[in-house]
């Protein structure tokens, strides 16, 4: 995810020899002088021999390397390398109007760039290489609905749903040459910072549920500190925040442009954010620019099993009837497949069809399981009620995150209740594992407000049931800790007008107010989900 990096000491052992300095080349090699004068006179001292030698070795690579390149982007924002060849059978839905793809495009709220060179460019690139999106929808099949699940209820923008077609090409298992790992490629110090455990058994930064929470939470996080500019967001994940901010200062210096488009930022970045829109706008309309998008159906793919101890991939994938890396695809933070890590989570995610054999099997062994079957998201046309299992599992939904005090999920916002005669101050119940970073970034407030509220410094340590503001005293709104288990909101029924506030954007407001996104772009004519605070907006009405 950062473009900034120090080599380690494995990869400096890896450089090629420094062959203006021969002599020095040599007193750090392992291999021993009496060795290298074994070798013929003429061979030791020509530059030739030894440039040839390495160019046979560079061109073998290179040559390995050209099928990965031909299938991205002309500069991949963070090139990725897959830790296993993942293959997926895409099952492709029926019912063209039950496309995961329309659902998540129906989210879109980055809208009015299509037409902007850089954008155009990305889309040209797709345009020659119609496959790579084929692939990448076969490698995001088992995870889609799960990723667009989480920024539906959070209220972000859907084009977040596409981030990790750029940063993993949906591969949980990838790892970047700086440190970088799993769907979202989070960045080791960015993981921990985050609440995402890493240890010898564990890796949260890849696990599917975990990395997904602490990646929305910290692009939340970056919303708020550009001030709901979602491109410079976007721009400092790539590049990281001070990147971002430092050029935004400069070109207030220059009396500049400070839009994401005038901004002197890395090359990578400059074309990531482009990226992401082009991919949306193909999405949006897969066949206006000649692309044939296998549709995928809108349903869930993987439950949650708690089985209460660390059980090993090899057991859960016999006893479920599936093969070891079917089981490791859908559970890549675990490192190891054949035996159980005491520090590896106590649950374990299951296709929801192999869900019932895995709980008989374990019930015959006389172990007792906990099934948390996926809630169903709600539609433009209402919510869907059909049971996505039809087995017969002591099933509860999962909502925003897991519940388990062995869950590797950073700490969920906490639910706020609107009282317009009540200057009560917010606060939240520190949980285990909290800091404040962490705090902040999922109760959307910035850190520095967080600890001015609280009267505490940077390296101020929180303790479980420690009580911390968030907000001034002059708030006008109540807020109650609650767990990420009970965040269902039931909408409001819609008013007749809504005026538009900080943060808002088209999804967040129908959710609100409890109509669909179609329904209120149609009722107020935008030709494009561009909002600007203070604009009035009408409520379509509801029946």
């Amino acid at each position: 995810m950062s473009l900034h990096h120090k080599a380690t000491e494995h990869e400096k052992l890896y450089q090629p020899p420094n062959y203006l300095n021969y002599k020095n080349s040599i007193s750090k090699s392992k291999i021993s002088a009496p060795k290298l004068h074994a070798v013929g006179k003429h061979k030791k001292h020509s530059l030739f021999h030894r440039l040839k030698h390495h160019a046979k070795i560079s061109f073998t690579l290179s040559m390995s390397a050209l099928g990965l390149l031909a299938l991205m982007p002309p500069v991949q924002g963070n090139a990725s390398i897959p830790f296993k060849n993942i293959k997926k059978k895409i099952v492709q839905s029926d019912d063209s109007s039950d496309d995961i793809w329309k659902e998540i495009a129906d989210d879109f709220t980055l809208s009015g760039y299509t037409d902007n060179p850089a954008v155009q460019q990305q889309i040209r690139w797709y345009q020659q290489h119609p496959k790579s999106l084929t692939e990448v929808t076969e490698q995001a099949a088992p995870y889609l609905y799960y990723v667009h699940q989480q920024v539906k209820e959070k209220g972000l923008p859907g084009e977040l749903v596409l981030l990790p077609i750029i940063e993993s090409t949906y591969n949980p298992f990838a790892s970047s040459s700086v440190g970088a790992a799993g769907l979202w490629q989070l960045m080791p110090k960015t993981g921990s910072t985050l609440g995402l455990k890493q240890n010898s058994g564990f890796d949260g930064r890849r696990d599917v549920m975990s990395s997904t929470q602490a990646a929305l939470g910290y692009l939340n996080y970056l919303d708020n500190m550009f001030d709901h500019n979602w491109l410079l967001a976007l721009a400092a994940y790539n590049a990281g925040p001070g990147t971002v901010l430092n050029a935004d200062k400069s070109n207030k210096g220059d009396h500049s442009d400070t839009q994401f488009w005038s901004l002197h930022l890395p090359q990578q970045t400059k074309q990531y954010v482009p990226r992401l829109l082009a991919i949306a706008a193909i999405i949006r309309d897969p066949a206006k620019y000649g692309i044939n998008l296998p549709s995928l159906p809108n349903k869930p793919y993987f439950a949650k099993v708690d089985v209460n101890t660390p059980i090993a991939l090899a057991k859960v994938a016999k006893l479920s009837d599936m093969s070891v890396d079917e089981v490791h695809n859908l559970n890549p933070g675990i490192k190891q497949t054949t035996q159980a890590t005491p520090n590896a989570p106590t649950h374990v995610l299951i296709p929801i069809e192999k869900v019932q054999t895995f709980k008989e099997n374990m019930d015959a062994q006389g172990k007792t399981v906990k099934v948390q079957m996926p809630a169903p998201m709600e539609t433009d046309a209402a919510a869907t009620t059909a049971d996505p299992n039809p087995t017969k599992t002591d099933a509860t939904p999962v909502n925003a995150a897991p519940s388990s005090a062995n869950d590797t999920t950073p700490a969920a916002p906490a639910s706020t209740t609107a009282k317009a005669s009540d200057n009560s101050v917010v606060t939240y119940k520190v949980e285990k594992g909290d800091t404040l970073s962490k705090v902040a970034a999922h109760n959307h407030v910035k850190l520095e407000d967080l600890i001015k509220w609280n009267h505490l410094t940077a390296k101020s340590t929180l303790h479980k049931g420690q009580l911390l503001k968030l907000s001034s005293s002059e708030t006008t709104v109540t807020q109650t800790t609650t767990t990420a288990a009970a965040q269902d909101v039931t909408p409001v029924k819609a008013a007749s007008t809504y005026s538009v506030k900080a943060g808002d954007t088209l999804g967040s407001i129908a959710k609100k107010q409890g109509v669909s996104v179609s329904s209120l772009r149609q009722a107020n004519h935008l030709k494009s989900d561009h909002l600007k605070i203070g604009q009035v907006l009408t409520m379509p009405k509801t029946a």
